[in-house]
């Protein structure tokens, strides 16, 4: 995650998470750094896996008051695509914050074919409480 923010308001603390996965077309092989298909500051990611046709699952590694989850599909091979964010879970609980998007081509929801062309970049703002 990015330096912490040195501004509180009311004991929170905002922090923003960037990074990108490579998708692996119908491989439910989940995304590394040590793969080489998790790229970034992926130190708070503790799981990013495809779940479906078309969808992904990024779960970090610890609890959040709120998250801002933001994605876009960069491709130099894919025309008329983009990411949909789908769920945002646990905010404001005691369980790891996750988010759900999925990848829509031409209107439809579909696997990202695995090639050096195809990323999926995250910026994922989140307010932690101030401990």
């Amino acid at each position: 995650m990015g330096p912490a923010n040195p501004s509180f308001g009311n004991g929170i603390e905002r922090r923003r998470c960037r990074f990108s996965f490579l998708p692996q077309g119908a491989s439910a092989t989940p995304y590394t750094l040590a793969a080489g298909t998790l790229i970034g500051d992926v130190g708070w990611v503790s799981s990013a896996a495809r779940t479906g046709v078309g969808r992904y699952r990024i779960v970090l590694t610890t609890p959040v008051i709120k998250g801002f989850p933001l994605f876009q599909l960069g491709s130099a091979l894919v025309a008329d695509a983009f990411m949909r964010v789908l769920q945002v879970g646990n905010e404001g609980g005691p369980n790891n914050f996750l988010v759900d998007v999925e990848a829509v081509v031409a209107g439809a929801v579909t696997d990202l074919a695995a090639d050096n062309n195809t990323r999926v970049f995250c910026d994922i703002e989140v307010e932690l409480a101030n401990p």
